[in-house]
């Protein structure tokens, strides 16, 4: 049992990186959104980034509120996990 909650913290702890590494490099690749909206390249969702008004895709908006969820999710499972004591 000890082997099987190692693992799944390491599956836990994995999946938590990722998902903040793919927080950071959204919200460091927002900001170089256009300016106006382009309908060629479907930035149409106003965003402001620090004070100057951007245009960015309904995916990276769909993105940027959804990727909270499964952070989340993760890190209560990992609080479950670890607070887990197999029976003895």
């Amino acid at each position: 049992m000890k082997k099987v909650r190692i693992a799944l913290l390491r599956i836990i702890n994995l999946t938590g990186i990722g998902i903040v590494a793919a927080w950071y490099y959204l919200l460091s690749t927002l900001c170089s959104s256009p300016r106006t909206i382009n309908e060629a390249t479907k930035n149409t969702v106003y965003y402001n980034c620090h004070g100057t008004v951007v245009f960015i895709t309904p995916f990276q908006s769909l993105q940027l509120h959804w990727l909270l969820l499964p952070l989340l999710i993760i890190i209560l499972a990992g609080y479950v996990v670890r607070m887990w004591q197999p029976p003895n």
